[in-house]
């Protein structure tokens, strides 16, 4: 049994990408021989974990210092945080005989590492977004590129992996497992063309915020009103970005042409409804789990230039510029007019799912990255 200590205080607690990600380890990997504990401020992981029964605690450890008063308060109360760190990283070692730190925020990173490795526990950070300003321009970058030395960081695309080697990162240190689709939940299902004349459905699902770009996927759909009348938008998600979007449907005149749904768990059930789905995203989309789920569902995908998305569409999808609604308005066209086409590169894109992005593939080498760095 090799036990493993995951941690994680973040900035700010969403149910997206990262958190679906750990949970999918966790369950996967306590078959084959691991256990996790989980210490944590996530108001997301904490119930998740909890209403699993797996062991999971809450401490205090702060705010990630990745906004500009984070860090500030950070930098005051740093020798805090690490006391009560370090008295939680002794106490699993003695008590859960912890032989991994599994890192997700900057936090730990930073004020354990060390301790940890003078322990004899190994660490591995696990990077799920694009390294932007939260680090580039943080007084903390260089204690990161320092600690890094003493970690093993595991990132999700290659994308990222660049970004640490440029950054300073030994590459050695750096090891790159993709995300992964779980295969028996998304099946693939067909659309049938005569009925694309009757109502073609562009599918987004993702957090309403300024990030995913949503504004630009609403007006290309409304520069595409008189063209394809049939178009309609479903909109997944919540988010603070949605009033605004909502004034910018009544402002275009396309209130029937868009509908929202709200935040829904069962993400396969509306994506086999797409007739293609959009993810018009113009910063920190790292890998795009939603868009290797649409492959996975052999249904078309548009997304932009941004973080990792286009290596994980590759030439299985239509790749557009960021903030640029015409780029989405013809990809969309080109699409509705060449629906065959678009079915292929799409089919081929489930081929690359299976591939790279497959559920036992990732967990696999997580579980031999864990037995290797032992």
């Amino acid at each position: 049994m090799t036990n493993i200590l995951i941690l994680k205080f973040p900035y700010s607690s969403k149910y997206g990408g990262g958190e679906k990600h750990t949970i999918d380890l966790v369950d996967n990997l306590q078959r084959q021989g691991f256990r996790f504990y989980l210490v944590s401020t996530c108001s997301v992981l904490l119930p998740e974990f909890k209403k699993r029964y797996w062991p999971a605690k809450k401490i205090w450890a702060g705010k990630e210092p990745v906004s500009p008063v984070a860090l500030i308060l950070f930098l005051f109360i740093w020798p805090l945080i690490l006391i009560n760190l370090v008295r939680i990283l002794v106490q699993y070692k003695i008590t859960k005989k912890i032989k991994i730190i599994y890192c997700l925020s900057l936090t730990e990173k930073i004020l354990l590492t060390w301790p940890a490795r003078i322990l004899g526990i190994k660490v591995v950070w696990v990077e799920h977004l694009l390294i932007e300003n939260w680090l580039l321009k943080s007084p903390l970058k260089y204690l990161y590129v320092l600690f890094s030395r003493s970690a093993l960081i595991v990132t999700v695309v290659n994308a990222v992996a660049e970004q640490l080697k440029t950054l300073g990162v030994p590459e050695k240190n750096i090891k790159v497992i993709y995300n992964s689709v779980d295969l028996t939940k998304f099946q693939p299902h067909s659309t049938k063309l005569e009925s694309l004349h009757k109502e073609f459905k562009v599918g987004f699902v993702g957090r309403l915020n300024e990030e995913k770009g949503v504004k630009y996927l609403i007006l290309a759909i409304a520069k595409l009103k008189a063209v394809i009348p049939q178009i309609k938008l479903i909109i997944v998600g919540e988010g603070d970005q949605k009033p605004s979007l909502q004034m910018l449907i009544k402002d275009k005149g396309i209130q029937d042409k868009v509908t929202f749904v709200g935040f829904q768990k069962d993400v396969p059930k509306w994506l086999v409804n797409f007739d293609c789905l959009v993810l018009p995203a113009v910063r920190r989309e790292t890998f795009g789990m939603v868009v290797a789920e649409a492959l996975a569902c052999e249904k078309p995908v548009i997304v932009t230039n941004v973080g990792g998305l286009q290596e994980v569409v590759g030439a299985n999808g239509y790749i557009v510029e960021p903030h640029h609604s015409t780029g989405i308005a013809d990809s969309l066209m080109e699409i509705y007019k060449n629906y065959p086409q678009a079915l292929a590169k799409a089919k081929a894109g489930r081929l690359q799912v299976e591939a790279k992005f497959s559920l036992p593939n990732m967990i696999n080498q997580y579980a031999e990255t864990f037995k290797n760095i032992l």
